[in-house]
């Protein structure tokens, strides 16, 4: 009698939470995570032992993550017979992208990849990847995060996942690398009358440099502390980039720029005169900001440990 009941619950579960369930769930506005436990609910198999085994796997995936750096890469398998979730805890900085990629092999691709981020003392739904894991997420603040892969009810998954986090923009001084970051962000300046408002990034005389992000020349002009200065203002992000101790600007007002292309090049201009020529780059929105992880960028990640296909059998 056991085993019929389960084979029954079986098969009305499969069919609920594949969509073919008559019950509707398509006006529900939840991301996929949540629309399968209303899935479940319709269906009336949220009470049962397997569905709340899932549930609290899920839930217990936000309290008790592996820690991890980043760059990141694993595989791994979930079995059908054990209701599971994998979990990787790690933090994000203003300024990242987070990339995440793998592969997957399961019936129906029936697995969910959520990002969440710890604000007001809780662990919030940020963004969910499509069911072959795939998500990118550009942070606009600093978060602790935690990213979470969990198969359906009754699923054999095996797979691979790549968590990457990459700078927004890219370095203003073509060539350049993080060790040419020699002076950073709230640095003593002016014997501690003032702080450094931006970073340095130290290249050869003449060295070109280029539009982090698109945008439009606001100001191209000259002052006593940044010598031949250029202003750029990135519309997307709502940030105005500024470009100081220039040996010569290549741009004017108004101008509209790509990414990549020539803004100046490199000198040591201004205050800068009796230093190493650096370029001094800085990023303000309504107030100055940090601009070390817009521009510096991580080790590439491992490459992942793919699953044997011989013992894949989905």
């Amino acid at each position: 009698m056991k085993i019929a009941c389960l084979i029954l619950s079986t098969g009305l579960l499969l069919t609920a939470c594949n969509g073919i369930n008559p019950l509707n769930n398509a006006t529900f506005k939840a991301p996929p995570y949540k629309k399968y436990i209303r899935s479940l609910e319709l269906a009336e198999l949220d009470k049962s032992a397997m569905a709340q085994e899932w549930i609290q796997a899920g839930e217990s995936a936000l309290r008790d993550s592996i820690i991890v750096t980043v760059p990141f890469s694993e595989s791994g398998y979930f079995s059908a017979s054990q209701p599971a979730a994998r979990s990787y805890r790690f933090d994000a900085r203003k300024g990242q992208v987070l990339t995440i990629n793998g592969n997957l092999m399961a019936k129906n691709n029936s697995v969910f990849l959520d990002l969440f981020a710890w604000t007001e003392n809780k662990w919030t739904s940020l963004a969910h990847g499509d069911s072959t894991i795939s998500l990118t997420y550009e942070f606009d603040s600093d978060h602790p995060c935690i990213v979470r892969l969990q198969p359906e009810l009754l699923v054999t998954a095996y797979y691979s996942i790549s968590i990457s986090l990459t700078p927004v923009l890219i370095n203003p001084v073509a060539g350049a690398t993080n060790k040419s970051i020699g002076s950073f962000y709230g640095d003593s300046r002016d014997g501690g009358k003032r702080k450094h408002e931006g970073v340095d990034i130290f290249a050869k005389k003449g060295s070109f440099v280029i539009a982090p992000a698109p945008g439009t020349i606001t100001r191209v002009g000259t002052t006593a502390l940044g010598g031949k200065v250029v202003w750029l203002h990135d519309k997307k992000r709502g940030h105005a980039y500024y470009f100081a101790h220039l040996d010569n600007q290549l741009v004017k007002a108004g101008t509209t720029v790509k990414k990549g292309d020539t803004l100046g090049t490199v000198g040591n201009t201004g205050n800068a005169r009796n230093t190493p020529s650096h370029l001094h780059f800085g990023i303000y929105q309504n107030k100055s900001l940090d601009p070390v992880h817009f521009i510096r960028t991580l080790e590439s990640v491992a490459n992942v440990q793919l699953w044997d296909t011989h013992f894949a059998r989905i």
